[in-house]
């Protein structure tokens, strides 16, 4: 059976529901993290979150909840690429841009939970930069080629999706460069940047395409 014939049955037993299921937990973990974060800044004494980096709170005390943030984005992530694959949109960049979803996913887990936001590197290969540095290549992919495989964006969203891309790719390792007195606001922002293309398409999946109302 082809990923449009499961589709369509789908489609044909349960209208938008399951894409508006799939896509609104994209968007729950995408508030998840979010939320984890800001209340973070209250429980933990002293932390300032412009000066101090997320980090800082994920290998700290009430580091559960940061996880539980980082970890429900991620199957956000895992719900969006489901429902983009039972979309079943055919081209080589479409399923480019679900397999992106899928990396990010387990690529955000490995940087908060397995790898422990780089508390465990000491020496050698350093697991956390690799990490990163894959993180920095499928935001930038999402940003600049999601808007192409989506079916239904709006052709605004379309152009802000793209330059986010670009201020992603130019901007992102300035954040190397910064003082550290203002690097976790930095940081905040560059987070936010990797929201966003789960949160645009969360979005997009849970919109009945034209066509199909």
């Amino acid at each position: 059976m082809s990923d449009q014939s499961i589709d369509k049955g789908l489609r044909d037993s349960f209208g938008w529901t399951p894409y508006v299921v799939l896509g609104g937990a994209a968007l729950f973990g995408c508030a998840a993290t979010i939320l984890c974060d800001m209340v973070m800044w209250f429980l933990v004494e002293d932390y300032n979150p412009v000066a101090d980096t997320i980090s800082e709170l994920g290998a700290g005390p009430y580091a559960e909840l940061q996880d539980t943030g980082i970890t429900l984005f991620a199957l956000g992530i895992v719900a969006l690429g489901i429902g983009l694959v039972l979309r079943g949109q055919p081209g080589k960049l479409p399923t480019a841009v679900r397999a992106a979803f899928f990396a990010l996913a387990a690529d955000v887990a490995a940087i908060a939970l397995y790898n422990e936001y780089g508390d465990g590197d000491v020496g050698g290969l350093v697991l956390h930069r690799w990490f990163v540095a894959a993180a920095y290549g499928l935001v930038g992919f999402l940003f600049l080629a999601g808007p192409t495989a989506a079916e239904q964006m709006e052709g605004k969203l379309k152009r802000i999706s793209r330059i986010l891309g670009v201020l992603w790719i130019l901007t992102a390792p300035i954040f190397y460069l910064l003082p550290t007195a203002w690097d976790g606001g930095f940081e905040r922002i560059l987070a936010m940047f990797i929201v966003l293309p789960v949160a645009f398409a969360g979005r997009q999946l849970m919109r009945t395409p034209k066509g199909l109302e």
